[in-house]
């Protein structure tokens, strides 16, 4: 007796062009779930005659299945699935590969750039860079940049205008899908480039330096609803701390050395006319400090405009080893085995220019103090131990010497901290004896002292 082979019926339940373009369907009478078995095919049928599209099957259970478009074009197609041995499926589908614009939230905007539209419809890709949205035709049009994407709406930021385009002249918004279709029903939609009606009068200064209180002065700056400008330098946003219609006061941002053009937003106007206006990041040290009571002897150089740099005690080509860096402040460490026993200087390096040479300063008109002495002998050994102030905070190798038969014994010094240091002697016997504190660079302590080696 001849049995018909098993027979399956295939419902399409969404069609939509996400990322690469997914079909979701749902099967029934299917009892097979090897997908290699599987082909799934589009064919065109509104007249355009496009190219078959397979769909790769990537999903699949018995009663449901997930394929994906890698690329065709935009139409009406039937979908057809076959099996190897069940055949093709009982029904085929109509699936329409296209997008729809249904609404967009703003009409006109500055010509300067900056207009943000929200653009809502259907079967967009979630993957921004797979949606493209034009202001004007192919030979006149201004891009408007995806920021934000889903299937049903998309978030652009409108450029500036072309000089092909007129102000107060409506120009259609054209969407275009990841199968670069562009959508059904834009032409119901346009968008008209108009003054934004602000404008910049004189800025406080060409020069900035990061944290500078920078003023914008003009007219038009504020907003209805009080929303705050934006202000980038280049690509470097500042910091808006105040702002009235006249006038936008900034904080400067931390930037490298070099030439900025500014440009001003009004959220709702756009951007404005900050053609001419630039302002200049200088290279400079403003301070250098050293802390020697830190890992190392720590030093801190204040400026504007660091941009990898290289800092080394040039007399010395000692390294200082970086500890943080950025726009305004470096800090670094040479290690405590450095001795401040000269007057210094520092060159700092940047790529591609010249050495900044500066003194390394170091307090030298404050000497160490010494309030008490003691020593004690055992065997040969004699330990003395000095009490006082200022024994680390001037980044000196510390010394202790003794007059002994007539001539002047350096002896070892131990631990140190900035109120008390120990030394030792060897052979120096008991009896008193005159101590002598110094720190290299520095000078000799404010008293000598005399201590009894028991």
């Amino acid at each position: 007796v001849m049995t018909s082979p098993p027979t399956f019926t295939l419902n399409i339940t969404t069609a939509t062009p996400v990322r690469t373009t997914y079909i979701l369907g749902t099967l029934t009478g299917n009892t097979e779930t090897n997908i290699s078995n599987f082909n799934a095919v589009l064919k065109s049928s509104d007249g355009l005659n496009n190219p078959d599209i397979l769909c790769f099957i990537f999903q699949l259970s018995t009663s449901t299945f997930t394929c994906a478009i890698p690329g065709g074009y935009a139409g009406v197609y039937k979908f057809t699935l076959t099996h190897t041995s069940l055949g093709k499926s009982s029904t085929s589908p109509t699936v329409e590969l296209n997008i729809f614009v249904n609404a967009i939230d703003k009409t006109q905007g500055s010509n300067f750039g900056g207009t943000t539209l929200t653009i809502s419809g259907s079967n967009f890709s979630p993957v921004p860079n797979e949606n493209q949205v034009y202001i004007g035709p192919d030979h006149c049009n201004s891009p408007c940049l995806i920021i934000a994407a889903s299937p049903t709406q998309l978030t652009c930021t409108v450029q500036a205008s072309q000089s092909c385009h007129k102000l107060n002249t409506p120009y259609s918004v054209r969407v275009f899908g990841r199968l670069q279709q562009i959508a059904k029903n834009t032409a119901n939609f346009t968008f008209t480039f108009v003054d934004p009606g602000v404008s910049i009068a004189y800025v406080s200064s060409s020069i900035v330096l990061a944290g500078d209180a920078f003023i914008i002065n003009g007219n038009g700056f504020l907003c209805p609803d009080w929303d705050d400008p934006r202000v980038w330098f280049g690509s470097y946003e500042g910091v808006v701390t105040d702002f009235n219609n006249y006038a936008v006061f900034v904080k400067v941002p931390e930037l490298d050395a070099a030439t900025y053009q500014l440009s001003v937003f009004i959220p709702c106007k756009g951007f404005i006319n900050s053609a001419g206006y630039v302002v200049t990041s200088p290279l400079q040290i403003t301070t250098q400090s050293v802390n020697a009571t830190s890992v190392g002897n720590r030093i801190t150089i204040k400026g504007n405009g660091f941009t990898f740099p290289n800092v080394y005690v040039k007399d010395a080509n000692y390294p200082c080893l970086m500890v943080s860096v950025n726009k305004s402040t470096i800090v670094c460490d040479l290690a405590t085995t450095f001795y401040f026993s000269a007057q210094y200087s520092l060159a700092v390096d940047f790529v591609g220019m010249d050495s900044i040479i500066i003194p390394l300063y170091v307090n030298t008109t404050i000497t160490p103090n010494i309030t008490t002495v003691t020593a004690t002998t055992s065997g040969t050994k004699t330990t003395v131990t000095v009490v006082g102030s200022g024994f680390t905070m001037y980044t000196a190798k510390n010394r202790v010497f003794v007059t002994y038969n007539g001539k002047q014994v350096e002896g070892k010094v131990g631990t140190v901290t900035n109120t008390s240091l120990t030394a030792t002697f060897t052979n120096i016997g008991t009896g008193t004896h005159t101590f002598m504190f110094y720190a290299d660079g520095v000078g000799f302590a404010t008293v000598a002292a005399l201590a009894q080696a028991q």
